[in-house]
């Protein structure tokens, strides 16, 4: 059954048949916020709020474009929105960690860094994250899967849907980029 058609039966009050479609885009959808989440739990939510969010706005299918391609953007605009949220919400808590530098200064004292060195630390962090967020997220993620994660090849090419040579290729990229970003400091 083609999906115009089973986007009629859902618009008509058909709920089940929007299984249909779910079941003929879940790849796809979970390959798009495997772009955008960071683990699986944040994946699986991300993929789950994109199949909601389409079907809420199924009545705004015109037919314009192929269903796999308006859910393609709803799936991308979605992940977009995540990234952004996730951007904010980590900035709030590292202005709630600032509160923390004392425990931290006190910390380094007893541990034989200084502060300077934590500082060092910390600032070539903050450059790394905002670089990060600079990149195209089809280098970012891969990056942050390998190095940050420490995932494989093989378990990124499964949880991104794209093979351990395209993925050895972004994030060799995403190196390049970020050194030119940050002044050739890795």
């Amino acid at each position: 059954m083609r999906d115009e058609v089973v986007v009629e039966r859902v618009l008509e009050g058909d709920g089940d048949a929007y299984r249909l479609l779910v079941d003929r885009y879940t790849s796809m959808v979970f390959g798009i916020a495997g772009r955008y989440g960071r683990d699986d739990v944040e994946i699986e939510d991300l993929a789950q709020e994109i199949f909601i969010k389409a079907f809420v706005g199924l009545s705004g299918f015109r037919g314009e474009a192929s269903f796999s391609s308006w859910l393609y953007r709803i799936a991308v605009n979605r992940g977009r929105d995540h990234v952004k949220s996730a951007r904010q919400h980590r900035e709030e808590r590292m202005a709630d960690s600032r509160g923390d530098e004392v425990r931290s200064r006190l910390e380094s004292a007893t541990t034989g860094r200084t502060p300077e060195t934590e500082l060092e630390g910390r600032t070539h962090a903050a450059r790394l994250r905002s670089a990060l967020e600079e990149l195209d997220p089809g280098y970012a993620v891969p990056f942050i899967l390998r190095y940050e994660q420490g995932l494989s090849y093989e378990e990124m090419a499964a949880r991104l849907g794209a093979t351990a040579g395209a993925l050895k290729v972004r994030v060799h990229r995403a190196r390049k980029a970020l050194r030119a970003l940050l002044g050739d400091r890795p």
